[in-house]
């Protein structure tokens, strides 16, 4: 026998879970956003700005709902694995920046540059990507991915709009191909 004692909450409904993406989404750093429903679904886009992840906690009591998706990184994926009458699905892009901060980030964790031939390499780097803001509190990774863009002509936010896969390939290359502790070093003396 089942017993709740705690207060139940009610299950969000579509139009106010679309009311609090937007809402949310509107006053957040992302921008190109967009909002829309259909059916018992609602669609959720926008480029850099907020992660999945926190995107996620920012949404009420999901009872009922699935956070789903695709990325160029990892194919579909699913947040929320509950039985679900609803979808939310997401679309995120990343920046030039961000992308260039998971690498970097990446290297510093595993002592390497990642494979973007590897499944397993891509799901770590959309995770970095898609965790805590990757931007904030790593002052030195986010220097070093600055000094890597300074460091590579020819890549733009339109490459990295149309195609994150190839950018990180190239973004791994170039790393590949920097000397990392003079990246470092650069990077260790602009820290303030």
């Amino acid at each position: 026998m089942e017993i709740s004692l705690g207060k139940r909450e009610t299950p969000t409904g579509v139009k106010e879970m679309e009311a609090a993406i937007s809402r949310y989404l509107t006053t957040s750093d992302g921008t190109n956003i967009e909002t829309f429903s259909k059916d018992n679904s609602i669609y959720a886009s926008w480029r850099s700005g907020p992660t999945l992840l926190e995107f996620q906690q920012s949404l009420p009591n999901l009872a009922r709902w699935s956070v789903i998706g695709t990325s160029q990184l990892v194919g579909e994926f699913r947040l929320v694995t509950s039985r679900s009458r609803y979808a939310i699905v997401v679309t995120r892009t990343h920046s030039l920046l961000e992308l260039a901060l998971a690498t970097v980030r990446f290297r510093n964790a595993k002592n390497r540059i990642a494979d973007t031939s590897k499944d397993s390499d891509l799901k770590e780097l959309f995770e970095i990507l898609e965790g805590s803001d990757p931007i904030a509190g790593f002052q030195l990774a986010d220097l070093m991915s600055k000094a890597l863009l300074d460091r590579t002509a020819g890549l733009d936010e339109e490459q990295a709009t149309n195609s994150e896969l190839k950018v990180l390939t190239q973004l791994c290359s170039y790393l590949d191909q920097s000397d990392y502790d003079a990246l470092w070093n650069e990077a260790f003396s602009r820290i303030k």
